[in-house]
C-alpha cells in the first residue's frame, strides 16, 4: 500500500466499515488474551494501530515487533 491509501489507511478503514473497524480491532486484541510478558510478532503491521493496543496489555516485560513491506505504512 502506498501514497494516499497508506497515509490515511486508518481513516479509510473506519469509513469503509461504517465506523466499526476500531471496535473490531479492540475485540480482536481482547480475544488474544495477551499476557504481560508475551512476545508478539505482527506481520503486516500497517500503521501500528493494532500494535499500540497490544502494547497496552504488556507490562513492559513483553514486547511487540511489527513488520510491514510498505515503507509508507511504517512511517
Amino acid at each position: 500500500m502506498t501514497g494516499l491509501e497508506a497515509r490515511h489507511y486508518d481513516f479509510f478503514m473506519n469509513l469503509i466499515t461504517g465506523g466499526t473497524y476500531p471496535f473490531f480491532i479492540h475485540r480482536s486484541v481482547q480475544e488474544m488474551h495477551i499476557q504481560p510478558d508475551d512476545e508478539i510478532l505482527v506481520l503486516g503491521s500497517g500503521t501500528g494501530r493494532n500494535i499500540s493496543l497490544m502494547n497496552k496489555e504488556l507490562s513492559g516485560q513483553g514486547r511487540v515487533l511489527g513488520l510491514d513491506i510498505g515503507p509508507e505504512m511504517l512511517e
